[in-house]
């Protein structure tokens, strides 16, 4: 799972017992952005930038997240809860 819970109302994403805020909201043309920094696990060099836009009317999310060297691209969907 990449995200259990994406917690809007209070600016976080939750996964795995460990949370990241959400630094950024914007809805553009019927998507809704999301954007944060994640620091990793501690002491290590594996820090990233993220952006995530989930379709407002699908439920369907593309992630992008990038650190030192390595990116990722994750596709899924949403849910409300």
């Amino acid at each position: 799972d990449v995200a259990r819970a994406v917690d809007v109302a209070n600016m976080v994403i939750e996964s795995g017992g460990r949370q990241t805020p959400i630094e950024r909201r914007e809805s553009l043309d019927g998507k809704l952005v999301l954007q944060g920094a994640d620091d990793g696990i501690e002491d290590v060099r594996d820090g990233l930038g993220w952006t995530m836009v989930i379709d407002e009317s699908t439920g369907k999310m593309s992630l992008t997240g990038a650190g030192d060297g390595f990116a990722i691209v994750v596709f899924g969907a949403c849910m409300e809860r």
